[in-house]
């Protein structure tokens, strides 16, 4: 015997409208959206992959889209199919997305341009005319850790 989402797959697919699906998903049904789930979040993912610069952000957006559906399927107004609505939010989310990384700035644009400062004295390093220049002239010494060193450092009691 099909399971409840195999039902709700096989009810989606054989409705002739969006009104049974727009119906259960404002009822809360979760095979209803379980089942459209199943049917477009691999394609969402697929299109919002063409907007963006990585499968991550690819991927938030279409979680973004699919909150976005849940919470607005009550303003859903039946003027487009429902799949039409979906991919609309999806773009629009991907292009909202797409302009807002265009106008952040990096940090080190932001910055005075200058030289790169080291946290380390440039001494430490070993020079062109050495052997392995730009590596260690003398190592690191091992952390010590806070512990260890504030036990060392009080008086022992009798």
């Amino acid at each position: 015997m099909p399971t409840e989402p195999v039902l709700a797959a096989r009810t989606l697919r054989s409705s002739g409208g969006d009104g049974e699906i727009v119906a259960a998903l404002r009822a809360g049904d979760e095979n209803a959206f379980r089942a459209l789930f199943d049917r477009h979040d691999a394609v969402m993912k697929r299109v919002a992959r063409s907007y963006v610069g990585s499968q991550a952000v690819a991927e938030e957006i279409v979680q973004e889209t699919w909150l976005a559906v849940v919470t607005g399927i009550d303003r859903f107004e039946r003027r487009s199919a429902l799949d039409t609505w979906i991919f609309s939010i999806l773009i629009n989310q991907a292009k909202t997305h797409t302009a807002r990384e265009r106008r952040a700035l990096p940090f080190c644009s932001i910055a005075p341009e200058r030289e790169f400062e080291s946290a380390v004295d440039a001494d430490r390093f070993q020079h062109d005319d050495d052997a392995w220049p730009g590596h260690w002239a003398t190592p690191p010494r091992p952390w010590q850790k806070p512990e260890r060193r504030l036990l060392r450092s009080r008086p022992a009691r009798d």
